[in-house]
């Protein structure tokens, strides 16, 4: 199994935006998908909800939330390449009394170990300034890689 979701349930920061969590929920996904509940501050043993099918998956997070979380104002959700909690967007974005940030990949970097190469999806978004380049090269196989820093000379 292989977690493809997780998401932190608490309040709002009235200042910032940013999240006071007291609860993690993480989306399992593999033969069978399940969401895994922790408390915050771990005093109580976690709690698994196993998804009856993949429909579910949405709707077995927003149970958790309303039936373990009852104070909860916001969510932030950050949904990994693959989850089966993409498709299941529009069902957390019409929780209209929460708080909710729905975080997607924007880059990424993975070995891929059929090819044996790195694979890069994306462009990084904000997170690359405008104007700079980076190549990388790396071969597992070889050992050798090829590095150009962001914003260096060509």
């Amino acid at each position: 199994m292989a977690s493809t979701a997780i998401v932190s349930v608490g309040s709002n920061h009235p200042n910032d935006g940013s999240i006071a969590p007291t609860h993690f929920l993480q989306l399992m996904e593999g033969d069978r998908a399940k969401w895994v509940l922790r408390a915050g501050n771990c005093a109580h043993p976690p709690v698994e909800v196993h998804c009856a099918s993949p429909d579910r998956i949405a709707t077995d997070l927003i149970e958790l939330v309303r039936d373990h979380c009852a104070a909860a104002s916001a969510l932030t959700v950050t949904i990994f390449e693959g989850s089966s909690l993409v498709g299941a967007i529009p069902m957390l974005k019409a929780m209209d009394d929460l708080e909710i940030e729905i975080c997607r990949p924007v880059w990424s970097r993975r070995w891929n170990q059929w090819s044996q190469e790195w694979e890069i999806r994306g462009d990084g978004g904000a997170l690359t300034p405008p104007g700079s380049a980076e190549t990388l090269r790396r071969s597992r196989r070889d050992r050798w890689y090829e590095t150009r820093p962001l914003g260096a000379r060509q």
